[in-house]
């Protein structure tokens, strides 16, 4: 995957996203509108309905009727009537409740004297809500309320939500529309965008895959003098320097070879020499120790005062094989431990100031 394609694919989600969020904080906003100007609206058909309960009451009042239940009764059928024509929509309504929640005013006669005191409406108009939203039969709807406490009625005005938001879901097919144009347009920008980004940043993905295969002497068209025209110069910077730098290796490659071969040459002399010089050294040391093992005389080598070679005539002396002596420690030689001492002390004292030392001590035969 190219990075023209990464982009767009990192790009256009955020695009949509953004552009639904938009549609949405506007359809949000207008909504939140539209319920405060229904409510505000459904305000009014409540004051409207307290005016028509108030001029009943005073008419009790003036003609002193008030204390009598059939003149009460009859005025609020009379306020009933009244109330059931305010016009709340198409599908809206307003009705009254008593203090139990039994409807006592409603524009359909069948409803009086139903109780609502069990439905969601009544419990949130109990708590004090003064915005509510309640469901019935799966219908949403907004409601408010205003309160006649001389009656001990409540007075609820309610409108569905098909009604109340019947322009704004109008709405929505524009909203919809103007967001996947929106967005369709900006899209092709952004792709126009892209490419004219993307094109340099391909032309240097391509330059380093040549240089990568062994062409050193590619340059990138510097079209201009952004971030991008920047890269590009810097590329073209490098390649230049690489393409010296490798002009210089190679020349000190060769130079070092050269150098390294003159050196094997020498190294190679050397060797030969120096093996020559080992068989000549091993030669010697199989004649030396020809001569020493037939040497009449007795001789011996010891390290540390430990016995590691003798020859024969050493052995024929002591009356030991060789295998016995060997890695022996020499005081088996020695009269007593005293001669071993000053022997191995005069020994070890001056042969570090001479190459030779010479004493006189007697040797001890295996048979004592």
């Amino acid at each position: 995957m190219n990075i023209f394609s990464k982009i767009l694919i990192a790009i256009l989600p955020l695009t949509f996203f953004n552009f639904a969020i938009a549609v949405g904080t506007t359809y949000y906003f207008t909504h939140n509108a539209i319920l405060e100007h229904a409510e505000a609206w459904m305000s009014t058909r409540i004051v409207e309905a307290i005016k028509i309960i108030e001029e009943q009451e005073k008419l009790l009042n003036t003609y002193g009727l008030d204390g009598v239940p059939a003149s009460v009764f009859k005025a609020k059928i009379d306020a009933g009537t009244a109330i059931g024509k305010i016009e709340v929509g198409k599908f809206g309504y307003i009705f009254a409740t008593d203090s139990d929640g039994t409807i006592v005013m409603h524009p359909d006669q069948s409803q009086l004297g139903k109780s609502i005191s069990n439905s969601m409406l009544y419990q949130k108009i109990q708590s004090g809500e003064k915005r509510i939203r309640y469901d019935v039969d799966g219908e949403r709807y907004l409601a408010t309320y205003g309160l006649f406490p001389h009656w001990g009625m409540t007075i609820i005005v309610t409108d569905p939500d098909r009604e109340i938001f019947k322009s704004i879901s109008g709405m929505k097919p524009y909203l919809l529309s103007f967001g996947l144009a929106g967005a369709a347009f900006l899209t092709i920008i952004l792709l126009l965008v892209i490419r004219r980004v993307t094109d340099p940043l391909r032309s240097l993905a391509a330059g380093v895959e040549r240089i990568s295969s062994g062409d050193l002497s590619i340059r990138i068209l510097v079209q201009s003098k952004d971030e991008v025209g920047k890269l590009s110069h810097g590329f073209n910077e490098m390649a230049r320097q690489i393409h010296h730098s490798h002009h210089e290796l190679e020349q000190l490659v060769e130079e070092r070879t050269r150098k390294l071969t003159l050196a094997n040459e020498d190294l190679l002399q050397n060797i030969k020499e120096k093996n020559s010089a080992v068989e000549a050294l091993t030669s010697n040391k199989k004649r030396i120790t020809a001569i020493l093992r037939a040497s009449p005389i007795g001789i011996g080598l010891v390290v540390d005062r430990r016995i590691k070679w003798v020859n024969d005539a050493m052995c024929s002396l002591v009356q030991y094989d060789r295998d016995t002596l060997l890695n022996q420690n020499v005081s088996i030689l020695y009269h007593g431990q005293e001669e071993y001492e000053r022997v191995g002390k005069l020994a070890y004292e001056n042969f570090s100031l001479q190459d030779i030392v010479e004493t006189e001590t007697k040797l001890l035969k295996k048979d004592g």
